[in-house]
């Protein structure tokens, strides 16, 4: 993980609870109040964060008459954390909120998206085994649900959306360990998954496919009935036509099934 960053300059992870370190050293963030603007701030680097968004983050719904001159004691107080880091500057005041704007690699968030970018511009060039690695590497960035450990309901808001980002760069690793001939290596996972995503038609999907590729058809059948039972009686709705067709393509035993 640290190699993917410079030495000596702060690095910010918010892909769990927030981390903030330069050279080892970690900063004195303070409390609750600081940790949530900050972590904020770096959900939406780049762009400026409106003052009443602020204050929605830390207070929610009954923010202290005091709120906007408290605002300004935290992010006097995260300057003074940032200064240890060595760079005091990267906290910008401007028109009508704050903005902080460090490089792209400084921030595990970003270092995720562009290296889930890169991963689909080599699976587009043909390169599978590269954008598997490329894909393992994004996902290892991921130490715990983004922005974890603070009460805020703009942070959930956000971290359900990473947290579907997350999802969708993990089953698009799994294709491609399916698509290498990497199925045996994935059982495991993907029944984890099933069980902790119940209604994720993908990943049973993918499961099925592995069972299917490990011989095991029985176990993709019975795992396509447990599916649609459990939506039959929790949603009342058939499952995905895509997954009733992965069925009877089991069934046929299709040569499809095995390809890459």
């Amino acid at each position: 993980m640290d190699k993917l960053f410079p030495v000596g300059l702060p690095r910010f992870r918010v892909l769990g609870p927030l981390e903030v370190s330069a050279a080892g050293a970690r900063p004195d963030l303070g409390g609750t109040r600081q940790r949530t603007l900050l972590t904020l701030l770096l959900l939406e680097s780049g762009n400026t964060v409106p003052l009443p968004r602020i204050v929605d983050a830390v207070w929610g719904e009954a923010p202290p008459d005091s709120a906007v001159a408290q605002v300004r004691i935290c992010v006097s107080r995260i300057r003074r954390a940032l200064k240890e880091c060595g760079d005091p500057g990267i906290l910008r005041t401007v028109p009508g909120g704050y903005l902080i704007n460090p490089p792209r690699y400084a921030v595990d968030l970003h270092l995720f998206r562009d290296t889930v970018s890169t991963a689909e511009q080599l699976r587009e060039q043909g390169d599978r085994f590269a954008a598997l690695r490329a894909l393992r590497t994004a996902l290892d960035l991921w130490y715990g649900p983004a922005a974890s450990g603070l009460e805020s309901a703009v942070l959930e808001n956000i971290a359900a959306g990473l947290h579907e980002e997350r999802i969708a760069a993990l089953g698009d690793r799994i294709d491609l360990d399916l698509e290498l001939g990497r199925h045996r290596h994935v059982v495991a996972e993907l029944r984890h998954l099933v069980m902790e995503h119940p209604f994720r038609e993908r990943f049973a999907a993918q499961f099925m496919i592995a069972l299917y590729r490990d011989d095991r058809q029985a176990e993709a059948l019975d795992l396509f009935r447990q599916v649609r039972r459990r939506f039959a009686e929790e949603l009342g709705i058939e499952p995905s036509l895509r997954l009733r067709q992965l069925e009877r393509a089991v069934l046929a035993q299709d040569l499809v099934l095995h390809g890459a």
